[in-house]
């Protein structure tokens, strides 16, 4: 008889140590997915025009990208969601011509580099529509999205890349376009600049791979660590209204401090 209390003892004490199990796993679960979602979201769009060819100190301008991007894919884990969008690597002369390759996800580097190690350029540089399209992937206009755009040249599809970013900052619940310019022309900057200007973003300028890796970190600590919002200044708090009642036997007397009932009426209602 004395075995019957010990099997359910043992029976109750396991019952407890599964409930807080799955209690804890639960509120895990739970922590896991309330990072995901509090991660932002982040397209890096990488220019795989034919320009992307040129050569920096004897080394492919799209190569030297390649590697910049790779070496601060770790500092970026775990805080930001990140896709990888690519145009001109397909096909010459196409405006048409841009993959998301990656969408939006918690970032793999080893998915992310086997991706990028693949990508050759060879046709046009459609930022406008590319910009756009990851606008609308990342539902620019329900959710905070960031695009980073990486490029060597301008827009060669007849469109303006300004007039996109004026139309995103206005629909967009929290859109913002960094960009990147790698190897451009002084004159060559300003939509590009106006890109990123226009929706909150930075645009900074890369000449060699060392310049372009400080640029590239610039904007990465940028997203990660965006800028706080303005505190709102506080609003004076009016004191409430009070009453204060008195009662004197005569003018000039001494006042009455107990014994009293007092009622208190609308005028016009006594």
């Amino acid at each position: 008889m004395k075995g019957i209390p010990m099997r359910k003892g043992r029976i109750s004490t396991l019952l407890g140590v599964l409930v807080t199990f799955c209690t804890l796993a639960a509120g895990l679960s739970w922590q896991g997915s309330a990072r995901a979602e509090e991660a932002e979201n982040v397209m890096l769009i990488f220019d795989a025009s034919g320009s992307m060819w040129g050569q920096i100190d004897g080394k492919p301008k799209y190569e030297i990208a390649r590697d910049v991007v790779g070496g601060v894919l770790s500092d970026m884990s775990g805080k930001v969601n990140l896709g990888l969008m690519v145009y001109g690597h397909r096909t010459k002369g196409n405006c048409k011509d841009i993959e998301t390759v990656i969408p939006v996800s918690p970032i793999d580097a080893g998915r992310y580099m086997t991706a990028i190690r693949k990508i050759r350029p060879k046709g046009k540089t459609p930022i406008t529509a590319a910009v756009r399209k990851a606008a609308e992937g990342m539902r620019y206009r329900e959710e905070k999205s960031t695009v980073i755009l990486v490029s060597d040249g301008l827009e060669t599809c007849k469109v303006d890349p300004c007039a996109l970013a004026k139309e995103l900052e206005r629909d967009g619940v929290d859109f913002t376009v960094h960009v990147v310019g790698f190897d451009l022309k002084k004159q060559d900057t300003s939509s590009l600049r106006c890109l990123a200007e226009a929706t909150g973003g930075k645009f900074l300028s890369a000449e060699n791979a060392g310049e372009l890796g400080q640029a590239v970190g610039q904007v990465v600590a940028a997203v990660k660590e965006p800028q706080p919002a303005p505190v709102p200044e506080p609003q004076p708090v009016a004191e409430p209204a009070g009453v204060k009642l008195s009662a004197l036997l005569s003018e000039g007397g001494e006042l009455v401090k107990s014994g009293l009932l007092w009622t208190i009426t609308k005028a016009g209602e006594a």
